[in-house]
């Protein structure tokens, strides 16, 4: 053999077996055969050779799945113009990184950026796994913009097309449910969701365990939609196996993990217990800042919903100081990430005028904040309904 055809082998076997620890959720032994892997090519001089980029992306793919994002922009970006170099703009390889990339701009709000990939169709045709990868994602966007029945559309067809393509119980196909689950369940359609979710669970449980991530993400879901319908028994130890098994995975510091405290936390500001509330409101922001950084931190969704969570749980504890830089905090990233005329936006500046206008007025005040406090358990939930998380990117 070739010292050439060694190297290939060898590199490739290495990608495939951090692809596999990766997919097994043992993220850790994953990035280290990707590095090890990445620095027998860089060794050998072979920075633009297709393997090369090939690791480089999978590693910004796990650190993506990881809430490392400023790390996976930076894999996502060099490999996309490696393989326009090499490749070709038409070449699937080049159409998976730009979609990731896509997928990345979405979680932070930068959704015009993320209007980029929808050229799969024009190369493999409607009912290529890429292109329906692309039809999943493009959902995702639509869901985080808040065009629910455009992305409805997206995951029924992406669904349609894995169940012809592929087995039912495929993760892929699962995935699409878990998603299409989150937009029955943002909708007020409880049932449907509560189909969606358990099919994708017990899916994923037969696939890869109960302590996968991605039957974590639904078991997260299925939190979140019990909680909606006030069934507290049943959502509280489905949140506390979601983050316990997250913790466990990914670290107490990953999105994931954050996400899932901060849903908690919206359970039981619902049942009147603040304390616990604030303190795991408090806790998912500080990671949230430490996962993502100053910057980043300032428009990433999650986030800014937990910013609203404590102006919310500070206002109904009379700290009303507090409240006010939290909101202020928040609407300053809604106003980047969605615009003034925006629902959210509106929303926000009404809280803000009217904490505001509580904190002013001597007379009445109690009066008037109890007529808000109870207006805001009314809507907590469906707010909540509109922050289930999505899947991770397909691969």
């Amino acid at each position: 053999m070739s010292r050439i055809g060694f190297l290939d082998l060898a590199g490739g076997l290495l990608n495939s077996l951090g692809s596999f620890y990766a997919d097994q959720g043992r993220p850790h032994e994953a990035e280290k055969i990707y590095n090890h892997a990445l620095e027998s090519q860089e060794k050998a001089d072979r920075r633009e050779d297709k393997l090369t980029l090939d690791i480089i992306h999978n590693l910004g793919l796990l650190y993506a799945n990881r809430g490392q994002q400023q790390e996976a922009e930076a894999m996502f970006h060099p490999v996309l113009e490696g393989y326009e170099k090499v490749l070709g703009r038409q070449d699937t390889s080049t159409l998976n990184a730009s979609n990731n990339l896509a997928s990345l701009y979405t979680d932070q709000g930068r959704y015009q950026e993320a209007e980029s990939v929808k050229d799969y169709e024009k190369v493999w045709g409607r009912e290529h796994t890429s292109t329906l990868n692309t039809v999943n994602n493009l959902g995702t966007l639509y869901r985080s913009q808040g065009r629910l029945q455009e992305a409805e559309a997206m995951y029924e067809r992406a669904l349609e097309g894995y169940e012809k393509s592929q087995e039912r119980e495929h993760t892929s196909t699962m995935s699409i449910v878990n998603n299409l689950g989150s937009i029955h369940a943002a909708q007020s359609r409880f049932q449907k969701a509560e189909g969606m979710f358990e099919r994708a669970l017990e899916g994923y449980e037969k696939t890869w365990g109960q302590e996968h991530t991605s039957a974590l993400n639904s078991v997260n879901n299925l939190g979140n939609l019990y909680g909606s319908q006030d069934r507290f028994q049943e959502a509280e130890p489905l949140f506390i196996r979601a983050i316990e098994g997250y913790e466990k995975t990914w670290g107490r510091e990953h999105t994931s993990t954050l996400n899932a405290i901060n849903n908690l936390g919206t359970l039981y500001q619902s049942k009147d217990r603040p304390q616990e509330a604030h303190a795991l409101f408090k806790r998912a922001l500080e990671g949230y800042e430490v996962a993502l950084g100053s910057v980043l931190v300032a428009t990433y969704i999650p986030a800014l919903n937990t910013l609203e969570n404590l102006g919310l749980i500070c206002a109904e504890l009379e700290r009303s100081n507090e409240a006010l830089l939290f909101y202020q905090r928040a609407l300053s990233g809604t106003k980047a990430v969605f615009g003034q005329i925006s629902e959210a936006y509106s929303s926000l500046l009404d809280r803000i005028n009217s904490l505001k206008c509580d904190m002013h007025q001597p007379e009445g005040g109690m009066e008037i904040f109890t007529r808000s406090k109870t207006t805001k358990l009314e809507r907590k939930w469906k707010k909540l309904r509109a922050k289930l998380p999505i899947m991770p990117k397909t691969r």
